[in-house]
């Protein structure tokens, strides 16, 4: 493997128009590697610091290109663990979270070229795992909260194919069955605006005519619930501005739905009702997933946290929550060794970076969220179709 030969950033556009960076990390070999990296706008308070690109591209361009020049590519625990020091805060406030991970993702991605192993395979040898996996994809049709300008409470409404032979199949389901909701919601006279998803986010319905729009649209499509769908919800409890919701309606929609996850139930730091709520819903059912995402914010010590107390069967792994590739395969390795269900996932303001497919299949995560299944959003659909391209590999 060679040595960093120079590290360059410039500022892009991210899905929402808004500016985000773009790093290309060169070798002494000449090879080239390139990342982008998204951001969200329901955050978790325990996130790693996203500064103004403007000043990511800088940090980039003078301090971090000049410290990590002739450091062998492959080195990624070197790199990562050189920046952390070189920030010195807690939660990369200094260089900047963005700026670190696009430097950490690069370095894999230059590395992999390197080795003549594709991504997925080389990240999951970084994370320790030799098999990989392809996900259950959650599609998030119909959007609300902070995605989307209108009346539902809830973020994510969400398709999730189970009943398919492949992932392609999968995809190219949820494709016929986005396509047959907005002919139902067109029919009803509903708005079809998008959300920042890629999902429709009509106005004029509540969550559970949402979830009922969800439930005509399979049918409709020729589909079965159960055998071919289930669904997925993020209520995403922190961002709510009113948070009404308590356990009894998460039970009653339990029982009136077939959902498989439930993402942020309860605000991050609600440990009490989170466990309470787990606790109880492992007495009736272990077939739903409680995933947690602002609760944990891909890092280990909250992860470990949450394992003790039994908050949650599941989390969210979204690696500019915790800003280093080397930080967040301790965060995957945990999960693995204490059956925690994965779910690798995009962000609201996305990039053409298609790295977090991937990681997904890398580290054998269970799930894989990148948005609707909208043809006119290329910047959710490359990373389902990178999956795709990731299936004929394998077999």
């Amino acid at each position: 493997m060679s040595k960093i030969s120079s590290i360059l950033a410039k500022i892009i556009d991210d899905s929402r128009g808004e500016s985000t960076i773009e790093v290309t990390l060169t070798t002494e070999a000449g090879t080239s590697a390139v990342s982008s990296i998204p951001s969200g706008r329901s955050k978790s308070t325990h996130e790693a610091a996203a500064i103004p690109a403007k000043d990511a591209a800088e940090n980039v361009n003078t301090i971090l290109n000049e410290k990590l020049k002739g450091i062998e590519v492959s080195d990624l625990k070197a790199i990562d663990s050189l920046m952390i020091e070189l920030d010195g805060t807690s939660n990369k406030s200094n260089l900047g979270g963005n700026a670190i991970l696009a430097i950490s993702i690069a370095s894999a991605k230059a590395a992999a070229v390197e080795a003549n192993m594709p991504l997925y395979k080389y990240l999951g040898q970084l994370s320790g795992r030799l098999k990989q996996s392809l996900p259950i994809p959650i599609l998030n049709v119909i959007n609300g909260g902070k995605h989307a300008k209108n009346d539902l409470t809830y973020q994510e409404f969400s398709l999730m194919p189970v009943g398919f032979n492949s992932f392609a199949e999968k995809i190219d389901a949820s494709i016929t069955v986005f396509d047959e909701l907005g002919e139902i919601m067109k029919k009803d006279n509903l708005n079809l605006v998008m959300g920042d998803e890629g999902g429709y986010a009509p106005s004029g319905i509540n969550n559970e005519q949402a979830m009922e729009y969800l439930v005509r649209a399979i049918k409709n499509a020729g589909f079965e619930l159960v055998k071919d769908f289930k669904i997925g919800f993020d209520i995403a409890a922190s961002s709510m501005v009113n948070y009404a919701e308590n356990a009894e309606t998460y039970f009653k929609m339990l029982q009136k739905y077939p959902i498989l996850v439930l993402e942020d139930p309860f605000s991050e730091d609600e440990w009490h009702d989170w466990t309470e709520f787990n606790l109880r819903l492992q007495e009736v059912t272990k077939d739903v997933v409680v995933v947690g995402d602002d609760l944990f914010a891909t890092n280990a010590s909250r992860l470990k946290q949450g394992i003790q107390a039994n908050a949650a069967n599941g989390i969210i792994i979204k690696p500019n929550q915790i800003g280093t590739l080397t930080e967040l395969f301790e965060v995957t390795d945990l999960a693995r060794d204490n059956d925690i269900h994965m779910v690798v996932s995009h962000r609201s303001g996305e990039t053409s970076d298609s790295f977090i497919a991937d990681l997904a299949v890398g580290v054998g995560a269970e799930f894989f969220k990148a948005g609707a299944p909208n043809v006119n959003n290329p910047e959710r659909m490359n990373k389902y179709t990178r999956i795709k391209e990731i299936e004929k590999e394998l077999k």
